[in-house]
């Protein structure tokens, strides 16, 4: 992949991002909406020449996100899943170029070692960099024998290509192409094998989050016979008459597409049939369409959904804090409130179709606030309404699985957090808000008891139901603050966390005794009423 280059020199040249400034302009909030003017589609490409399956998969979340991550710089890290798949796919690229016999785990190792050496200077960050990069690349080896596959090229690239029925100008790059056979005229007929370095996904995943990848494959297909019925024609020689697009008269048909999963060294076969073709395609051109709409109007719609966590603009989203959705502890910290100093638009002035910065024509008064603290019109919400699957599926048509096990967790942790409140305060009217504080307080605690178990937090997790049922224990004989103080609030907080984790690490001691040891009522005896603390 050319780009990894391009990432070690951005990664060797990028300053640290100050926390000050602002990583966002030209644009404002209508409601829910992300208003973007003009110059700033422009500047940021959010209006493409050529369209490409990754931007047609963003088109079916989020349009405010996709936008938003296309204008917020995003620093290079080579620790991040994303920028570690372009070194891995830089090495197998070059890889695959050479002899059969040179295409082994040395051969890897050593382009690995060069990128460790170009990006880092101490020995230390540059092993533990090849270790995390040999976790998703080494795999490679599992699924197949390099030495035995007839590579026909890596890196092909299409670059405008109009699609048959559709006219979609189609960009993508096909990261191998292998020959499995020739047809009745001697052309090679090929395989696109396609690196992922990413987990597995089972049919039960792709029938919950779609077969993205496998679009991609089958978009190269109609990418590939799109040429081979128009390249006879003089119209098709003329456009395509750079060396670099010779091979588009050499080939033959796409007998094959295959997705190699090179972390955990598995392979999927991607269903090549005319009507998988077809449904990809026309998703293609309605994808289209409505990254032209987007681009012309200006105003990107905003979707909440499971991967608001990992949103940039999940601090400032007005969607985003009705639904009570907040960053990920799993993602990269987002930016800040003060880095992302969005305005809204006046209520009593509708967005320009095209512009959110237009300026009136009598008295040039700019239509936007100088705060982004300013309050949206409300707009009644529409009824969000669940659907029940089964318990082991998280998502029922891509929203919460109200049967689900996280929903079981969510919908416990607010039960708690409103009785704690209620029992504690009753002559109080307990707020909203007050609610919410408190829930998602007394999920961190859990998510810090998942990760000393675990490492890890998922609200589908077993880890998570033991964790829970701790945590309610020490709530039962650990009142909170009554009348108290933040501080006094943070104090009881803290006692609340290190009492779960000391009840954790006693449940593991438990099951660590291989022999159950003989029990000292002595211990028991002298116990008198005092506040609960196990942790002490």
């Amino acid at each position: 992949m050319p780009g990894a280059n391009r990432l070690v020199e951005q990664y060797r040249s990028q300053k640290p991002i100050d926390p000050e400034e602002p990583l966002i302009h030209g644009v404002a909030w209508d409601g829910d909406v992300l208003v973007v003017d003009p110059e700033t589609i422009a500047e940021h490409r959010l209006r493409r020449k050529w369209f490409s399956a990754s931007v047609s998969n963003a088109m079916e979340g989020c349009h405010a996100q996709w936008a938003a991550g296309q204008i917020i710089p995003s620093p290079v890290d080579p620790f991040l899943a994303r920028d570690a798949g372009s070194f891995m796919h830089d090495i197998f690229e070059h890889m695959f170029t050479l002899p059969p016999e040179q295409r082994t785990r040395d051969t890897y190792r050593a382009g690995r070692d060069a990128f460790a050496r170009d990006l880092f200077d101490d020995h230390a960050t540059q092993a533990r960099w090849a270790e995390y990069l040999d976790t998703i690349s080494l795999g490679l080896w599992d699924l197949e024998d390099p030495a035995q596959v007839d590579v026909y090229a890596t890196e092909l690239g299409v670059f405008g290509l109009p699609l048959a029925g559709i006219g979609v100008p189609l960009i993508g790059f096909f990261d191998r192409v292998s020959i499995d056979g020739t047809d009745e005229h001697g052309h090679p007929q090929l395989s696109i094998d396609d690196y992922k370095s990413g987990k597995w996904s089972d049919e039960r995943k792709l029938a919950r989050y779609g077969d993205h990848y496998g679009d991609q494959i089958r978009l190269y297909v109609h990418a590939i016979r799109t040429i081979l019925a128009e390249r006879d024609t003089e119209a098709f020689r003329q456009a395509h008459a750079d060396p670099r697009e010779k091979w588009m008269f050499e080939i033959g048909d796409v007998v094959n597409g295959q997705l190699l999963y090179t972390m955990v060294g598995r392979k999927r076969y991607i269903d090549l049939s005319q009507k998988a073709i077809d449904t990809t395609v026309h998703t293609f051109a309605a994808h289209w369409d409505t990254h032209n709409v987007l681009a012309d109007t200006g105003r990107y719609d905003t979707k909440t959904g499971p991967l608001c966590g990992w949103c940039p603009l999940v601090q400032v989203c007005p969607a985003a804090a009705d639904a009570g959705k907040c960053a990920s502890e799993r993602a990269t910290p987002p930016p800040s409130k003060i880095q992302l100093p969005i305005p809204r638009l006046r209520p009593q002035i509708s967005a320009s179709a095209h512009s959110p910065v237009q300026q009136t024509p009598k008295d040039k008064e700019p239509i936007m606030t100088d705060t982004a603290e300013t309050k949206p019109t409300a707009v009644p919400a529409e009824p969000r309404h669940l659907h029940e699957g089964k318990p082991w599926d998280e998502l029922s048509n891509d929203d919460l699985n109200i049967g689900s096990y996280a929903a079981g967790a969510v919908f416990g942790l607010v039960n708690r957090a409103t009785a704690l409140l209620r029992q504690s305060f009753p002559d109080v009217t307990i707020k909203r808000g007050q609610i919410r504080q408190l829930a998602v307080l007394l999920a961190k605690i859990v998510q810090a008891g998942e990760k000393h178990i675990t490492g890890r937090t998922d609200w589908q997790t077993q880890a998570n139901t033991r964790v829970r049922g701790l945590l309610f224990t020490v709530l039962e004989s650990t009142p909170v603050p009554s009348g108290g103080s933040v501080d006094d609030w943070k104090a009881w907080a803290t006692r609340v966390r290190k009492n779960v984790i000391a009840l954790i690490d006693q449940s593991v001691w438990l099951w660590d005794q291989t022999e159950l040891p003989h029990v000292e009522f002595e211990a028991l005896a002298p116990l008198v009423r005092d506040p609960f603390d196990v942790a002490a």
